[in-house]
């Protein structure tokens, strides 16, 4: 009789939990932005200037992303993730100097050369790994 009620509350207490969503330990656009200029400026070695105008261009395109996970079509995300990072990629040229420029590109093409040698080009695990990916 006790096994069965043990057997009882366990399986109560494991279908009636709930499990933790997938993105449930959620990011903010700020330490995206500072996640990002931090890899950036490990890389390419920025100026004190560069760092505050490539933070203002990251935090902006990490609101507009934070903005479009709302959307319902799976296409309108995507082409909405792929116009930020392009007019995100426009504004880094400006900022950046061409030598930091042409080495923030070479980095981009390694990262993605790396990620379609294990299967992994354009294959995010979480909306996260979508938003930290520039």
């Amino acid at each position: 009789m006790i096994r069965y009620l043990i057997l009882h509350l366990t399986c109560f207490c494991f279908f009636f939990t709930e499990a933790p969503a997938q993105d449930s330990l959620s990011v903010s656009p700020t330490e995206i932005a500072q996640a990002l200029l931090s890899r950036i400026d490990h890389e390419v070695s920025l100026s004190e200037q560069q760092k505050a105008a490539v933070y203002e261009l990251l935090l902006g395109r990490a609101e507009r992303l934070a903005q479009a996970t709302g959307q319902k079509s799976t296409d309108a995300y995507g082409s909405t993730i792929r116009m930020a990072n392009e007019e995100a990629l426009e504004q880094m040229k400006q900022i950046l100097t061409k030598e930091q420029y042409a080495r923030y590109l070479s980095l981009r093409e390694e990262t993605e050369k790396q990620k379609a040698k294990y299967g992994k080009a354009r294959e995010h695990k979480s909306q996260q790994d979508a938003l930290l990916d520039f």
